[in-house]
């Protein structure tokens, strides 16, 4: 699924969570919470120049019959490049560890992990961010997890770039936004899941914490609380 969303602001923060169903509430409840017309634009209807449009998917993975994609990462997803191109910026959900190394989490219906080329690929696609906030994020333990951060850093310092959010070493890192400049406008892209999903496997034990690696979840803050929080941080608008 992809969708699209569009944004009249020169500081707005978005959010995605995991779960179609999710992401519709989020998407009316974050875009209220985070965008309002800065002091000059009151009352002034939005321009193209002002218009910012970012496009969604999810779930995604490379497990079974899609793993062979990855032979050749800048061609993966090809075909959705177009789609993506059409947009200022593209999110997608991760739904995998990053790696090759871990212990699988013992119980656990449903395991995915996927070699760091597969962000490579999400990058030459087109995609800008990716949530890891998800039941896979620690699929594979601690150490699927550290693996997962190395490689999303080594992404970050990529040509093109591209953001993972959602995950962290602890929970600071894990809240930390993903930013994004479009023709001024100001973009924050965060990442929270819902760790009671009665359809997914408990992972509310996988939560980050002060000195704890792990994932966003919504029960560490609500979606609104956390964007307030970036937005006071990092908008001029604020």
């Amino acid at each position: 699924m992809i969708c699209r969303a569009q944004i009249f602001d020169n500081s707005c923060f978005f959010a995605i969570a995991q779960g179609g169903k999710a992401l519709a509430a989020v998407l009316r409840a974050v875009m209220l919470a985070a965008c309002s017309d800065t002091p000059d634009e009151v009352g002034s209807p939005p321009s193209a120049e002002s218009t910012v449009t970012i496009a969604l998917a999810g779930d995604v993975h490379f497990e079974g019959p899609l793993r062979h994609r990855l032979a050749d990462p800048t061609q993966a997803l090809a075909a959705l490049a177009p789609m993506l191109a059409e947009a200022d910026l593209a999110m997608i959900n991760l739904e995998t560890s990053i790696g090759t190394n871990g212990t699988p989490e013992p119980k656990k219906r449903w395991l995915f992990q996927a070699p760091p080329s597969a962000l490579t690929a999400l990058a030459a696609a087109g995609v800008d961010v990716v949530t890891m906030a998800n039941n896979h994020a620690k699929d594979f333990g601690d150490v699927g997890l550290a693996e997962s951060l190395a490689a999303a850093a080594d992404a970050e310092a990529s040509d093109p770039p591209l953001s993972v959010v959602g995950v962290g070493a602890d929970i600071t890192e894990a809240f930390a936004p993903a930013i994004r400049e479009v023709r001024g406008t100001t973009v924050a892209f965060i990442g929270a899941h819902s760790a009671d999903d009665p359809k997914a496997d408990p992972t509310a034990h996988w939560a980050a914490a002060e000195d704890k690696p792990g994932a966003v979840s919504y029960t560490h803050l609500t979606l609104p609380t956390n964007v307030s929080m970036c937005r006071s941080r990092w908008s001029p608008y604020h």
